[in-house]
């Protein structure tokens, strides 16, 4: 049974509720607040949904989209500054920041690198059918002309963390082979490290690597000119109080506290926290989850010259306590928008109250609009329409839905489309990669990269290829297709004999073509491309029923 609502949730940051206020930005020691009238808002609109392929990031240089201001450190009326570095409410931020959209995002292409390798179950177990030991790396490499130190640091980077995935992926491999010589049941083995840009302009170069079933846990900050690595005392001014911080926050948020352990807290302390840049403030890396803090919020524990200038558009994830400080209407002041979730019995959703920068906005959990489940997060869009507030909501379990809603001037929200997938890279809404689910020969995920620019506010997809996520099967027949060439053409005629490994890599959803791929011990060998049609279920294959083609799939639903 098909799922209609798909997509993995491989990367939430967690946070809790917050007030709502607003400072000036002046060169003098006090700090103004705006107030505006508060509302209520039901939003119900039709929802729709899309998906999409992989990713290249380019930006032109734009001129200042904001204001910009003094940077001279002041404090909140009432407020000195030991209260204000200490303490873990939420309060104004006591900095005035500098604000501006100059930044010319960096040249950035992904790259993709899938192994697997499947053996029989000889076992004398019903299930599964075959074993399987597999990896699936997303990547990333620069073109930047101007700073090739940069671009030799970044190779270097990802060079080492492929490298520590392979070597795992290998022992693994060997391991399998072995206890299936035996006839023994071996465990399968999935590495799906997943690696987020969070930020990649001409200023700063950020990425996350989240090590999922791996060991490998990987992160890289360099600044962008000089292509030296940053590390956490250039941006952390007092870690101390950020720890205090972030203990403070684990302690109020339950989503915080399944999803990342106490030591995070002393390795803010002792200064090993991994952790990467975003415009408002860092991300804060423990093990496979991680917490967003903002530095726009808490100035006084960052150096603020890492914070506030972006490109003409880009993407800013809510905070630890589920707020976002930032300019959105251009005036130069900080703007807050803070959410609260009202939960049910099971922890679902009953409504979320949303305050933009004084206006409150009531949005109730609704099944038929699909917007419903558990909060997870938001996002800030910057796009070429304005600002769009995208809300993170999981169902059955691991799945989430985006709702788009845009920000009026009023700071009314108006809701747009709900779709499946969940943001892997959001930091340019001109290549937001996310996953999604497919039923060709499984329940699986692809890879897809969408845009909200030129889309009238919509994640919508870029193309058609579709980036196939999943381990490796066997087939249980013959396979004849046409070779895929390195350039991506089609050759002569090959067939893939009964018995054989493969991957399913790509597909075409507009040609409705797919590429399966042979797997060896050492790697991968001939690729084929032949027609799928997944209009029914099941889904066949060359013409052929999945299942009845492919020995070690799994279903759901």
């Amino acid at each position: 049974m098909k799922k209609k609502i798909a997509s993995i949730l491989v990367c939430s940051m967690i946070m809790t509720a917050a007030a709502c206020a607003k400072t000036s930005e002046s060169t003098t020691t006090r700090a103004s607040s705006k107030t505006t009238t508060e509302t209520t808002v039901e939003t119900t609109t039709e929802s729709t949904e899309a998906t999409t392929t992989t990713s290249e990031s380019k930006e032109e240089t734009t001129t200042t989209e904001s204001a910009t201001s003094a940077t001279e450190e002041t404090t909140t009326e009432g407020t000195s500054s030991e209260e204000s570095t200490a303490s873990s409410e939420t309060k104004a931020p006591s900095t005035d920041v500098k604000y501006d959209a100059s930044l010319t995002n960096l040249v950035i292409t992904s790259e993709r690198k899938a192994l697997g390798y499947s053996v029989k179950n000889t076992a004398k177990t019903d299930y599964p059918e075959a074993f399987f030991v597999d990896e699936d790396i997303l990547y990333f490499s620069l073109n930047d002309s101007s700073n090739k130190k940069l671009n030799e640091n970044v190779k270097t980077f990802f060079d080492e963390y492929i490298s520590k995935v392979d070597k795992e992926y290998q022992q693994e491999l060997n391991k399998m082979l072995a206890t299936a010589k035996d006839g023994k049941e071996p465990n399968p083995s999935s590495y799906y490290p997943e690696t987020r840009i969070t930020r990649a302009d001409d200023q700063f170069c950020s990425f996350l690597v989240r090590s999922g079933n791996s060991t490998t846990t990987n992160y890289a900050n360099f600044n962008s000119k000089t292509g030296e690595p940053i590390k956490f005392e250039d941006v952390v001014l007092d870690k101390d109080a950020l720890a205090d911080y972030v203990k403070e926050a684990m302690k109020k948020n339950e989503r915080i506290t399944w999803k990342v352990s106490e030591g995070i807290v002393d390795k803010i302390r002792n200064g090993s926290a991994s952790f990467a840049l975003s415009y408002d403030g860092i991300y804060i890396q423990d093990d496979y989850h991680a917490v967003k803090v903002s530095a726009i919020h808490n100035p006084a524990w960052f150096n603020m010259d890492m914070f506030g200038s972006t490109p003409v558009y880009y993407c800013i994830e809510t905070d630890v306590q589920d707020v976002i400080d930032w300019d959105i209407d251009g005036d130069g002041k900080t703007d807050k928008i803070t959410i609260e979730s009202t939960e049910g019995e099971y922890n679902e959703f009953e409504k979320l109250t949303i305050n933009v920068n004084g206006k409150e906005n009531v949005l109730k959990s609704d099944l038929g609009e699909s917007f419903y489940g558990f909060y997870d997060n938001a996002y800030l869009i910057k796009t070429d329409k304005g600002f769009y507030l995208c809300i993170t909501t999981t169902v059955e379990d691991d799945d989430s839905v985006q709702t788009m809603f845009k920000i009026n001037d009023d700071g009314t929200l108006e809701k747009g489309s709900s779709r499946g997938g969940f943001i892997n890279q959001c930091y340019d809404p001109r290549a937001i990669v996310m996953h999604a689910r497919t039923d060709i020969a499984s329940t699986c995920y692809y890879i897809a990269t969408n845009s909200m620019i030129g889309t009238n506010g919509q994640i919508t997809e870029m193309n058609n290829t579709k980036q196939r996520i999943s381990h490796a099967l066997l087939t249980k027949q013959d396979i004849t297709g046409k070779l895929v060439n390195e350039d991506g053409s089609e050759g002569k005629e090959f067939t893939i004999p009964s018995g054989s490994a493969v991957l399913l890599k790509t597909y075409d959803d507009s040609k409705h073509m797919i590429d399966i791929t042979v797997m060896t011990e050492q790697g991968s060998g001939e690729t084929i491309r032949v027609p799928y049609d997944d209009s029914n279920y099941p889904v066949t294959i060359a013409g052929k029923e999945d299942r009845e083609l492919l020995m070690g799939m799994t279903f759901a639903g």
